[in-house]
This record gives structure tokens, sequence and C-alpha cells, in this order.
């Protein structure tokens, strides 16, 4: 697939080829080796995945948390801390960065 995009991008598309003379002309863009078509590819399918598993990632992250953390707050567990002062204290200061945060 990165060899597809990579070629595509490095040799079908000739309208990129000032660009790719630019590019691998920079002093440190050069060392990456844009002018292989698996690097090339690669990098711009990354660059096309970043914001979809982002969000995907995100949004999988968040229900995980707020299922996890109802079971975690009413295990026996949790409910034998919340007895200690100390506790106490930390859980009221997370709670207070916690609404800032929101």
């Amino acid at each position: 697939m990165q060899t597809v995009i990579g070629g595509y991008l490095l040799v079908d598309a000739s309208f990129l080829t000032g660009f790719w003379s630019f590019v691998t002309g920079l002093p440190i863009v050069a060392l990456l080796d844009l002018n292989n078509t698996l690097i090339a590819g690669g990098l711009a399918l990354s660059f096309i995945l970043l914001s979809p598993v982002y969000f995907l990632a995100n949004f999988i992250y968040v229900r995980s948390i707020e299922h996890n953390i109802r079971k975690i707050q009413n295990s026996r567990f949790a409910l034998r801390l919340k007895k200690f002062k100390a506790v106490n204290t930390v859980i009221k200061k997370m709670d207070v960065i916690r609404n800032k945060t929101e």
C-alpha cells in the first residue's frame, strides 16, 4: 500500500517535481530519504490516517475510562479507602482540578 502511494507521489505525480526537488534539497529533510517510495508512501499514509485514528482512539479511551471509573468507585476496596481522611482530601482536590479542566 505504501509503495503504491509513494510511487504515485514520487513518480506518477509530475506536478510535484518542483516540490520534491525543493524538499530533498533541504539539509535535514534530505536525511529522511524521502526519495524512497516506501518512505514517502508511509509518511503520506500516516498523515492521512492521523486524525481518524486520533479521534477513534480518543472516543474509545473516554468510553472505557467512564465505564471503569464507575466500577472502581463502587468497589469494596475504594469504599474502604474513602474512610481515610488523607484519601478524602486528595479526592476533593482532584475533583476541584477536574471541574476546572472540564
